[in-house]
């Protein structure tokens, strides 16, 4: 992982310890494909690209964005406004992964899934992460991957319990209040709580 860090972390706000969470994240996680939903810069479409190549050869990693910022903003939302991390484009998370000769991912532009859902061509899914902020996006993302999760599947979500980010930390507390086929697992370090990992166990 060391020699994507530096690129990573360049094209990214994520700390390198929780780039090191999302490619132990990788080791970790079933056979099956992988999808990101909020790439921005592709930092962390980087690690987890790199990281599928070496630990799951045979998995597909599919990188979804609108490459026009954040959408879907709503009352639940306390401080982003759509357009914010509009600086990228489709191009530029291309070319940071191709550079590194990573060959195995699908670039989906639009928002996810109303636009681009039907094109994950996957039916097996063994790690999600999501990172789009708000309220709406991460609900609508969670009822879309859910026929799709293999058991043992792991969803990561950045923005959880992030002052910034109240909308998304009430959609997945409300989406797993009663699910009982899914453990939820925290960092013991209350500061880095936002990595919270559910998997899937039925």
């Amino acid at each position: 992982m060391k020699k994507f860090t530096n690129i990573a972390q360049s094209n990214s706000v994520v700390p390198e310890h929780k780039l090191k969470f999302l490619w132990d994240s990788v080791c970790e996680c079933p056979p099956g494909d992988i999808v990101e939903v909020g790439c921005w810069r592709g930092g962390t479409s980087l690690i987890l690209s790199a990281s599928a190549r070496e630990f799951k050869p045979e998995s597909r990693v599919y990188l979804c964005d609108t490459f026009k910022g954040i959408v879907l903003v709503g009352p639940n939302d306390n401080t982003h406004k759509d357009g914010d991390f509009s600086n990228t484009s489709k191009q530029h998370v291309r070319d940071l992964l191709t550079k590194q000769g990573l060959t195995n991912f699908t670039l989906l532009e639009g928002t996810f899934p109303h636009d681009t859902g039907h094109l994950v061509e996957t039916k097996t899914i063994s790690l999600l992460h999501i990172d789009v902020d708000v309220y709406e996006g991460y609900l609508t993302i969670l009822r879309w991957a859910q026929p799709y999760l293999v058991d043992g599947a792991i969803i990561v979500f950045d923005d959880y319990s992030e002052p910034t980010c109240l909308g998304a930390t009430k959609a997945v507390d409300e989406y797993f209040a009663d699910r009982a086929d899914f453990e939820m697992h925290l960092w013991p370090d209350e500061t880095r709580s936002s990595w919270t990992k559910y998997r899937a166990i039925s």
